[in-house]
């Protein structure tokens, strides 16, 4: 009998945490949501970063290769990524 009442008692603990959650706990987990968050940010502009230079190092070797339109199409897709990047951080 004494186990079903501590079960209910954490039950009812667990709610009411639920409920009323302590500030410092709360405030702890908004900061880790949000050191997450920039995070995840900060590699996707990595990565972002690192696809638009590549576009741009292969428009330069299409134009010294003597093809225009390629280059052009590498220069679209930069452009593209810079905009995503921008997009990313602002």
């Amino acid at each position: 009998h004494n186990k079903n009442i501590l079960k209910w008692e954490n039950r009812k603990m667990g709610l009411k945490n639920k409920l009323f959650p302590k500030k410092g706990k709360q405030k702890d987990k908004t900061i880790v949501n949000i050191k997450k968050q920039i995070h995840q940010l900060k590699l996707k502009s990595k990565a972002l970063n690192q696809k638009s230079e590549l576009y741009r190092k292969n428009a330069k070797i299409a134009l010294k290769n003597g093809n225009k339109e390629r280059s052009k199409n590498y220069l679209v897709q930069w452009k593209s990524y810079r905009n995503k990047i921008n997009r990313n951080t602002n």
